[in-house]
């Protein structure tokens, strides 16, 4: 069978300012020139994209890797709050004071579920 080599591999996203610049000047100036003439006709909701564009022309924008690792941390987060909403309701409502306590109630709530 033959081995599959994914084409990009997720990387811890780099610092905004350990960043390298490069400066497009073409593409720069063309992203403030959409910029100006988007505020002046009034086209508020395109300076959001007019910026990303000025950004990406500094060389401050994100890589594909980075973009990877980002979205399957943000995945997992969400995974990971669903999970402990949908649990909430198998925790006892009233918790001691005491962690000791509490890890006796858990005990003793655990021995009458089976989890596996």
């Amino acid at each position: 069978m033959a081995k599959r080599n994914p084409g990009i591999k997720a990387a811890v996203p780099k610092n905004v300012f350990v960043k390298p610049l490069k400066f497009e000047f073409k593409d720069l100036f063309k992203a403030l020139a959409k910029g100006v003439g988007h505020t002046a006709v009034g086209k508020w909701e395109e300076l959001g994209t007019d910026a990303v564009e000025i950004l990406s022309a500094i060389g401050i924008a994100t890589d594909p890797e980075e973009l990877a690792f980002l979205l399957i941390r943000r995945s997992a987060t969400r995974a990971i709050f669903e999970l402990v909403g949908e649990s909430a309701n198998i925790f006892p409502p009233e918790v001691k004071s005491k962690p000791e306590d509490l890890t006796s109630q858990l005990q003793t709530y655990a021995s009458g579920r089976s989890f596996l």
